[in-house]
C-alpha cells in the first residue's frame, strides 16, 4: 500500500480556467451514416453501375426478356439499403441508452459537477484508468 500515490482533482478555480480554454472531454463520435450514405453506397457501386450500362444496351436493342437480371440487381441494393437502416436505427437508440453520467468522489467536485456528463467535465488532473475490451481499448478518467 506504500506505493499508491495521492491524486487530488482539480480546484474550481482550475476546472473554470479549463473549461473556458475548451478543454473538456466534450466531443461528438459519428457513430452511425446518415440515410443518404446507406443510399450511396448500395446503389453507386462499380457492379450496380456495370449492370446499368449492360441493361440500357440490352433495352437499346430492345431485348427485353435479358433484363430479368437488372430486377435481381434493384432488389439487392434495396434489401442492402434497408438492412442498414435497421441497423442504423438500432445503433442510434444504443448510444442513447449508454450515454453515461459521471458521478465524482471529491466532496468539492460533488457540489460542482455531480450529475454532469462525462462531456462536461474538464480534461486535466486525475487518476486514469484502463479497461480493456475484445474491441478496442477504453480510457476513463477519473476526477476526484
Amino acid at each position: 500500500m506504500e506505493n499508491m500515490k495521492n491524486f487530488t482533482g482539480l480546484t474550481s478555480d482550475q476546472v473554470s480556467e479549463k473549461i473556458q480554454q475548451g478543454l473538456t472531454n466534450d466531443f461528438t463520435a459519428k457513430t452511425s451514416s446518415s440515410t443518404w450514405d446507406i443510399i450511396k453506397r448500395n446503389v453507386f457501386t462499380l457492379f450496380n453501375a456495370l449492370n446499368f450500362v449492360i441493361a440500357l444496351a440490352l433495352a437499346f436493342v430492345q431485348a427485353w426478356s435479358n433484363m430479368v437480371f437488372f430486377a435481381v440487381i434493384s432488389f439487392n441494393a434495396l434489401t442492402g439499403i434497408m438492412t442498414e437502416l435497421r441497423a442504423k436505427r438500432m445503433i442510434d437508440k444504443l448510444n442513447l441508452m449508454t450515454k453515461e453520467k459521471v458521478d465524482h468522489s471529491s466532496e468539492e467536485k460533488r457540489t460542482q459537477t455531480k450529475g454532469k456528463s462525462s462531456s462536461e467535465t474538464p480534461k486535466g488532473k486525475g487518476r486514469r484508468s484502463t479497461r480493456k475490451s475484445t474491441k478496442r481499448k477504453v480510457e476513463i478518467h477519473y476526477v476526484e
